[in-house]
Order: C-alpha cells, then structure tokens, then sequence
C-alpha cells in the first residue's frame, strides 16, 4: 500500500495529524512571544535601561513591558549596548566603565511610551519615541523621525569599529 492509498483511506488519522502539527505550532509561537511556558516567565528576554543619575545599567525583564523613561525614574532609559568583538556578560548595576572593559558600550538611548499605551489607537504619536546620542559632549534629545534623529539610527546601526567591522548588538 503506498502512502497516497493510505492517507485516502485514513482521512481521520490525516486529519488528526493535521492538527497536532498546528497545536504543535502554535505552542512554539506561544512560548516565543510570552518568554516560555507559565507565569513565571523564567525564560523571559531582558531589556537594558540605563539610569543617568548613577551611569549604571538596569536589567529589566521583557514581560514588564515598561516604557522608557521608567515610570518611577525619569532619569533611567532603554539603552542598546554594542561590541566590537565578542559581547561580554552584561550585569545588572553595571557602570558604562564596566561595560567598556568587556569591551562593550552604551551606543544609545532611547524614550518611547509603555507598550500597552502604543498598542492603543492613537497610542503612539509621531514623536514620541526620541532618541539620544549617549557619546556626543552635549547630549540633545531628538525625535526619532527627524533627520537628526534617523542621523543617529543609521551611526548607530553601522557603527564601525577600529578593524573596520560593523558593531554588534549586545544581549543580557
């Protein structure tokens, strides 16, 4: 009996099958969304923040989803850590020194509402997520969507290194 004759003459198994491979699907893009399976959440990704005020790094789980500055701290902002090489192990309370003798950095910051408020209709204006150079002397805040603004998106996302490798991102 070839396959062919065996799945017509099997529709439920087929069927069944079928759906088992969706059920199957379905808790993979579950688990990747939620950050792993109960409501513990352990599997969860981390975001980085950087306070001002204490030049330190603070490790925040994704599934809080908080915006940025943080509600309780309008000093601490989401902020993206590059490497030029191999990223070293980004720690909670970490100082900008710190992370540059792993060989990292702090590129830069980033404002932007709480997910839950951009998730609404009319959530997220069109400047609402600003963006910050964290390097320049003078730092100024500049709306993502100016040309200054997308100026520092494009450095950032070719930030160049001294060998003349594009820096990467860096993860917690």
């Amino acid at each position: 009996m070839s396959a062919r004759e065996f799945f017509n003459n099997n529709p439920a198994i087929v069927t069944g099958g079928a759906v088992l491979v969706l059920v199957l699907c379905l808790a993979a893009i579950a688990c990747s969304l939620f950050g792993g399976i109960g409501p513990s959440g352990s599997n969860s990704v981390q975001l980085i923040y950087y306070d001002m005020s204490s030049d330190t790094i603070k490790l925040i789980p994704s599934s809080e989803r908080p915006g940025s500055p943080l509600a309780d701290n309008d000093q601490v902002f989401r902020c993206f850590v590059l490497a030029c090489g191999e990223c070293g192990k980004i720690k909670d309370g970490m100082t900008n020194e710190e992370l540059q003798a792993e060989g990292m950095f702090v590129s830069h910051l980033q404002t932007f509402p709480n997910v839950d408020r951009m998730m609404e209709p009319g959530g997220m204006g069109e400047d609402d997520t600003q963006v910050l150079m964290l390097a320049d002397e003078t730092p100024l805040w500049f709306s993502m969507s100016s040309p200054d603004g997308m100026e520092i998106m494009r450095a950032v996302s070719n930030w160049q290194c001294d060998d003349g490798t594009t820096a990467k991102q860096c993860q917690p």
